[in-house]
């Protein structure tokens, strides 16, 4: 029996995460055409000054929710996803992600009246005033969707994920139609956020354990922070990367026109970026799984199709690289035409940083979280000695390159790193094909 299960098991798995992805992609895909339709509303109903109010508490308040979920994410699915008795852990890691929300909140609302005033806009004031509340309950919820990955309930995290966007639609409409100003598109969106938390929590469901020793406890479960601070250096490290190119562009001497091509180029290349959002904690949890069940073998093989799926994506990223020049004039028009020409070094990146973060998910899964820190380490020096260098002799797609260039070696060192702690690498043969495809794509 027990080998027959094992057996069996890294099928069953493979399927339920290919099967996981595609519904929980489906549900973060909603933020986008969700954004769109706010932002077109927000737009209409209080001009563009008004809705830079919005857009500018909301990217403040964001931050802080980037923040908490990249530290707290993936230490709760590795720590619940590989133990039986999760119950009294989960409820912990909830209370932490409660905690920092509500610590993150306090400092963002009691700054919103300086900040309107340092910023000269009154307005921001009580925007920013209501959209902090919503952080406590969007890391709650985070908390829980986390939880619902780490016990392979994928369906039911996708559910969770797609009421939360429907619901910040729905409450921002019928908020804004009723007459309010945008500080009721603010209170929307944290009506919404709440009305995803209950949805989130109801679906988690009892945490007690049928006991009380764990019910007014802080103690984080052995390993949590083992976990957590060095995956939060690697999201960070990542997130810098994305981030840093645009900074040096502007700081470095580009024009206004490089910059407007520059992040176009980059709005290209998310796609890539989004997969591995969606894939690499379902793929923790699924490894965290199979290790705490003993499916050693398992674990392995899904990491190594894991990392297969990756290197078999670079032709559709070739596809891409090809069209480039069409889909940046249907989209943007014949003025930004010179940032199709920054779309390869850009889809290099996105491939590259897909391949580090789903490395970095099976690192952790391993036990191995702080060799996943040390891949994106090598990432920022590389990446601000080359902006140094290229920038002010090549303009945009110096640092592109540079960006595509220190990604691919967050990507080398990310291989070495799961090579040398036994998890495998993307195979040859595969890479290999992937490569002699996309030359003529």
């Amino acid at each position: 029996m027990t080998s027959t299960s094992g057996r069996h098991a890294p099928s069953v798995l493979g399927a339920r995460l290919v099967g996981g992805t595609i519904q929980v992609l489906a549900s973060e895909s909603l933020a986008l055409p969700v954004g769109i339709a706010i932002a077109a509303l927000l737009a209409r109903s209080f001009g563009a000054a008004g809705y830079g109010v919005f857009a500018l508490a909301l990217s403040m308040v964001a931050a802080a929710e980037w923040v908490i979920s990249a530290l707290l994410t993936r230490a709760t699915i590795k720590i619940v996803g590989e133990t039986g008795a999760w119950r009294s852990i989960a409820s912990v890691a909830l209370r932490w992600h409660l905690l920092a929300g509500i610590a993150a909140a306090a400092p963002l609302w009691l700054a919103a009246g300086p900040l309107s005033s340092a910023l000269h806009e009154p307005r921001l004031r009580s925007c920013l005033a209501w959209l902090a509340l919503e952080i406590p309950f969007v890391a709650t919820s985070t908390g829980c969707r986390s939880i619902l990955v780490a016990r392979g309930r994928f369906h039911d995290r996708a559910v969770a994920g797609a009421v939360r966007w429907i619901a910040r639609l729905a409450a921002i409409v019928i908020i804004v139609s009723l007459g309010f100003s945008i500080d009721g598109a603010a209170a929307g969106n944290v009506l919404g956020a709440a009305i995803g938390l209950v949805v989130a929590r109801a679906y988690v469901g009892r945490l007690d354990d049928n006991g009380d020793a764990h019910r007014w406890s802080l103690r984080a479960p052995a390993g949590f922070w083992h976990v957590a601070v060095p995956t939060f250096v690697f999201a960070m490290s990542l997130r810098l990367l994305d981030k840093l190119g645009l900074v040096a562009l502007k700081a470095l001497g580009g024009s206004t026109a490089d910059i407007g091509w520059y992040a176009a180029a980059q709005n290209f290349a998310i796609a890539p970026g989004l997969l591995a959002i969606s894939f690499s904690p379902l793929l923790l949890a699924s490894m965290s799984q199979a290790i705490g069940a003993g499916h050693e073998e398992a674990a392995r093989r899904l990491a190594r199709d894991a990392l297969r799926g990756v290197a078999a994506a670079v032709p559709f990223a070739a596809i891409a690289a090809g069209s480039a020049g069409e889909i940046v004039r249907i989209v943007y028009g014949h003025a930004f035409d010179p940032a199709a020409r920054l779309a390869t070094p850009f889809l290099v990146a996105a491939i590259a940083i897909a391949a580090t973060t789903v490395s970095s998910a099976v690192l952790t899964a391993a036990g191995h979280a702080r060799v996943a820190a040390r891949c994106a380490w090598p990432v920022l020096p590389v990446a601000i000695a080359g902006y140094l260098v290229a920038v002010p002799r090549f303009g945009a797609m110096g640092a592109a390159v540079v960006t595509g260039t220190a990604a691919a070696v967050g990507a080398t060192v990310a291989r070495a790193g799961t090579r040398a702690t036994g998890r495998g690498a993307p195979p040859i043969a595969t890479c290999l094909r992937g490569i002699v495809i996309s030359v003529p794509a």
